[in-house]
């Protein structure tokens, strides 16, 4: 069976060995557009003429496709200081606002959104600032979108100490809660019933090895799932932020 390489790799392959790559971004465009968002960087950090600045910013974008935020974030930062381009320094920053508001980190985004304000690359905005400052508080009144769901990640712990498997429930994962619940009902059984018909051995060493784990495991289990579902809220409530005031920066 024939191996199907992918075009983009073809072509790379071809214009190095027998020749040189485009002086301008073409290439660098064409494996950015096919998806090759590691070559298409590689590509664009090896621009030295021609739109030099645009190359700079594109791998920054890279970064971004390739969800290499940390880095994205440095690289912009940097490019913003050292570009004299108006627009693709708003470019740049309006980058830094929006992966920041997608990944919850409102603070952050406030702080970008200064910057920019402050340095002219954004026009004042009062709806904006003021929405942000609003939901910075805890206010998400001026929006549409639902606000971040929260759980106790203490309440879960001591609900499933209490009843095994109702902290599951509360956080969100009701068939973990039931597995739980079932597990813990077996090994309480087992264990009771041998302490009360004398079979202390039996009854200690079940409740010690299943206890530690199923018990105050699930236990523990359960304020780590009210955690991650804080999270993932938060998360989609600012990511629907960011859609929602994409353009509010222009």
């Amino acid at each position: 069976m024939r191996t199907k390489l992918p075009v983009g790799l073809v072509l790379l392959f071809t214009l190095t060995v027998f020749g040189e790559t485009p002086a301008d971004t073409t290439f660098a465009d064409f494996l950015f557009r096919l998806g090759f968002f590691d070559d298409a960087r590689i590509e664009f950090e090896r621009q030295s003429a021609g739109d030099y600045d645009r190359s700079k910013l594109m791998v920054g974008v890279c970064y971004v496709k390739a969800n290499n935020i940390e880095q994205s974030l440095k690289l912009f930062s940097i490019f913003i200081d050292s570009t004299d381009d108006y627009v693709y320094a708003q470019e740049a920053l309006s980058y830094c606002v929006d992966i920041e508001l997608r990944h919850g980190n409102i603070d952050s985004a406030m702080i970008y959104l200064s910057r920019g304000i402050d340095s002219g690359l954004f026009e004042s905005n009062d709806l904006l600032v003021n929405r942000l400052a609003d939901i910075f508080n805890g206010d998400w009144g001026e929006t549409d979108i639902e606000p971040p769901r929260k759980k106790s990640p203490a309440l879960a712990n001591i609900m499933s100490i209490i009843l095994p498997g109702s902290g599951q429930i509360y956080a969100g994962k009701p068939l973990e809660g039931v597995r739980s619940a079932t597990v813990n009902s077996v090994m309480w059984y087992i264990t009771i019933s041998g302490l009360l018909q004398g079979y202390y051995p039996r009854a200690i060493t079940v409740f010690y090895l299943l206890g530690h784990r199923y018990w105050l495991g699930g236990a523990d289990k359960a304020g780590v799932i009210a955690t991650e579902f804080n999270e993932n809220e938060r998360k989609r409530a600012y990511s629907e932020l960011a859609e929602e005031l994409e353009g509010l920066c222009d």
